[in-house]
């Protein structure tokens, strides 16, 4: 058989299959897609229907073209379920203390070549295809900073999730007017954040949800992941929402997702969220019957096993249209994704596994872990400068603590797969840098296990007379591994972190923090402290302790470490801001894991937080200095639907060329109309953020966007109606360490002047 033979058979054929509609399959538009998704929807039996409505989807005889399909893989930061060589990034928490979405969005292109490169060599080799739909990004908010699953997220912010999500569905899906790259699947919808408490798991837990909070914290990122990311799936998740299971709840899945957003794509469950629904939700009396609810809500797709649905069909608890309506959601994609046309009309299909971990790539992940690192203490130490950078030429003696240092998986966090070539670890880079010979490393307290290997004695001694010690801290995910505190039975575990693992405190293990005491009381050494871990910790002791003279928080930095050693000896300066508010240890005494409220004292991430931080939301030190200008709001005067502008002046009056993030903070100001205890209002909200690059003495004049909808908020009337609203009044945009007075009225929106003790509207 000649391939220009294959091909026209193989034209013919997708032709075919749709039938009556005569669409090419390469030209077609949306509504073609859809007319496709049901002509083939038509040529399957009952059976073969219900086939489909799983994440492994079964094989279709032959002549119906339908290749079994497992829609599960993930890819987070790199795609996970693979047989080694992908490109693993930094944890998602890592990638948001970037700022920076061009970054996030190149990160998800490259991810979704080496999945194309992927399935490309699995379809070669004779097997099914895979890798083209994922369960990624995770846009969850990081209400909570005890949430074992807190790095897969992009930190507690809503509008930073939500750029940086849409800019992550881009990246996945590609920009090809035809065909998705690979599908990305937004979750875990919605209000998700709790593994156990209290001996409730993830999968009883409900959540009680004000409006207000759902409409301001919990919904925004996927709001914006499908109406502007155009995002293919989202996964409904396995909690419920104020007494409803979020897979079985109409309110959620067809009022807000698909009436409201217009949501176009598939609905999944969580995997085994559709069996939870039934136990140990007990929505229904019999399994069959709660499945059926889920259908008819608007889940389309069970992950793992819509296995009753036969029943409820036979039971008329759901028809066969209802099935057909879910079937043809996902099989557009399907179509889109290009798996029933000729591999020579979709561009994806020539992407060679020569893609799969190049070069470029991993310095592409080294990149991404240089600009998520967070400086969080450098001592000035004489007039010498500060403890950070060091220069190795005058080191002659460095001693690199902790298990991090050599055991490269702890740097990986969680959903990750074998990565590309040799993985080179901290202390490798660290021994590049200043010399083999002049480093030596000490296991100390076992990251994993929480004891030592060694006792305090041995690091102690080894570190009498080093220039520096490099100590590696934190807590991990190894452990986790797919739940390893199960549902059923979940383990309180101090020092891990993780899918179905909360934490019950922040601190750092004992043995580390003991350890870390020993080396300051006991040696005069210089000690620098690395972070390496998910969620925030409570270090007020490394803060507090002048023997600790240097802080670096480098998240889960993926196969990029080496860029712990660039910024430790100054090749690049740190960057870095954090997405999370680190709080202090007392934080997990005053408020329930479980409770969703955003405002009820000591109140959640710095939007509403009354307590002080231990390091707030957006933080992070650099080695140079940037001097900002004084805000200027552009027009002076802005009519009602005008998008305003901030200009601001920003010069790197240091000396070493530098990254600076720039962050747009508002904050409601008291007026005498309006109370913002009345209002419920978060004191602050982060409305737009930019990264730029300046070379010493360098200006540069910034320009960020802040529309009026920007000064509109949630309120809830007396009689509990939730609606949005401008809020007229007295406004601070803060950009730097400049502000500048902002007031807003029903004729728009100008600058405020104080003047002789009262507020002047220009």
């Amino acid at each position: 058989m000649t391939t220009e033979w294959t091909l026209n058979l193989k034209l013919l054929f997708a032709v075919t299959l749709c039938g009556s509609c005569l669409i090419s399959p390469v030209d077609a538009d949306q509504e073609d897609w859809t007319k496709r998704a049901h002509d083939l929807c038509s040529r399957l039996s009952v059976t073969e229907k219900l086939s489909q409505l799983n994440t492994p989807a079964a094989a279709v005889p032959q002549e119906q073209g339908f290749a079994a399909f497992n829609w599960w893989s993930e890819a987070l930061h790199g795609i996970n379920n693979q047989q080694g060589g992908g490109t693993i990034f930094p944890q998602p928490l890592g990638l948001a203390a970037t700022f920076n979405r061009a970054l996030l969005r190149h990160v998800a292109d490259i991810i979704s070549t080496e999945a194309r490169a992927f399935n490309n060599r699995q379809i070669a080799a004779g097997g099914d295809p895979r890798f083209l739909n994922v369960f990624s990004p995770n846009i969850n908010i990081f209400r909570d900073p005890r949430w074992g699953r807190g790095s897969e997220t992009y930190g507690e912010d809503p509008y930073l999730t939500s750029q940086l999500g849409v800019e992550y569905v881009k990246g996945l899906q590609g920009n090809d007017s035809t065909y998705l790259k690979i599908s990305a699947t937004c979750k875990h919808f919605a209000a998700y954040s709790l593994e156990q408490e209290d001996g409730i798991t993830r999968k009883a837990f409900d959540a009680q949800v004000s409006d207000k909070d759902l409409q301001e914290t919990y919904l925004p990122a996927f709001e914006a992941c499908v109406r502007e990311g155009q995002a293919a799936s989202v996964m409904c998740s396995y909690n419920a929402v104020n007494g409803v299971p979020a897979c079985a709840n109409p309110d959620l899945l067809q009022t807000t997702l698909r009436e409201q957003w217009g949501f176009g794509g598939f609905v999944v469950s969580d995997c085994g969220a559709v069996q939870a629904t039934w136990w140990p939700h007990k929505l229904t009396e019999e399994e069959a019957e709660s499945q059926a609810k889920c259908l008819k809500a608007g889940c389309d797709m069970s992950c793992t096993d819509y296995g009753k649905l036969k029943e409820a069909l036979e039971q008329k608890l759901v028809d066969e249209s209802e099935i057909d309506r879910a079937l043809v959601r996902s099989l557009t994609i399907r179509l889109r994704l290009g798996m029933f046309d000729p591999s020579d009309a979709v561009p994806y299909s020539t992407i060679p596994p020569s893609m799969i971990g190049t070069q470029d790539h991993i310095e592409a992940a080294t990149e991404a872990a240089r600009q998520s690192i967070v400086l969080l203490k450098n001592d000035k130490e004489g007039a010498d400068g500060h403890a950070l950078p060091l220069t190795a030429s005058s080191l002659t003696k460095v001693i690199v603590v902790g298990q991090p240092a050599v055991q490269t998986e702890l740097l990986f966090g969680n959903y990750y797969g074998k990565p590309a070539g040799k993985v080179t670890s901290p202390l490798e880079a660290v021994q590049a840098v200043v010399g083999a010979d002049k480093v030596a490393w000490q296991p100390g307290p076992h990251i994993v296990a929480g004891n030592a290997e060694g006792s305090i004695d041995d690091v102690v001694r080894a570190a009498e007379d080093a220039d520096v010690v490099l100590f590696f801290a934190g807590i991990t995910m190894l452990n986790e591994r797919e739940c390893k505190a199960t549902d059923q039975a979940p383990a309180w575990v101090p020092f891990l972190e993780g899918e179905g693992l909360d934490r019950h405190d922040l601190n750092l293990p004992a043995s580390q923090l003991d350890t870390l005491q020993g080396l300051a009381a006991r040696t005069d050494a210089k000690i620098v402290v690395i972070l390496i871990h998910g969620g925030p910790l409570a270090i007020e002791w490394l803060q507090a302790s002048p023997k600790v003279t240097a802080i670096l928080t480098a998240w889960m930095p993926g196969q990029g470490a080496g860029a712990i050693a660039d910024v430790l000896f100054g090749k690049v300066s740190p960057s870095g801001r954090l997405p999370v508010t680190f709080y202090h240890a007392n934080y997990t005494q005053l408020v329930k894991s479980a409770s969703m409220d955003m405002a009820v004292w000591p109140g959640r991430t710095h939007r509403y937080l009354q307590e002080p931080a231990l390091y707030p939301f957006g933080y992070g030190l650099s080695y140079t200095a940037f001097e900002y200008g004084s805000p200027q709001l552009i027009p002076a005067r802005m009519r009602r639907n005008d998008m305003a502008l901030i200009e601001v002046s920003i010069c790197n009056t240091g000396g070493m060329a530098a990254d600076e993030v720039v962050l747009l903070i508002m904050s409601p100001q008291e007026t005498a109309t309006r109370k913002l205890n009345t209002l419920n209002l978060p004191k602050q909200s982060l409305r737009d953020f930019e990264r730029i690059h300046l070379q010493s003495g360098e200006h540069s004049s910034l320009q960020m966007k802040l529309p009026l909808e920007h000064f509109s908020h949630a309120v809830t009337d007396s009689l509990g109606r939730t609606s949005v609203q401008a809020i007229h009044g007295l406004w601070k945009v803060q950009i730097g360490a400049q502000s500048i007075l902002l007031w807003l009225g029903p004729e728009g929106l100008s600058v405020a002047q104080p003047e002789g003790g009262q507020l002047q509207m220009t």
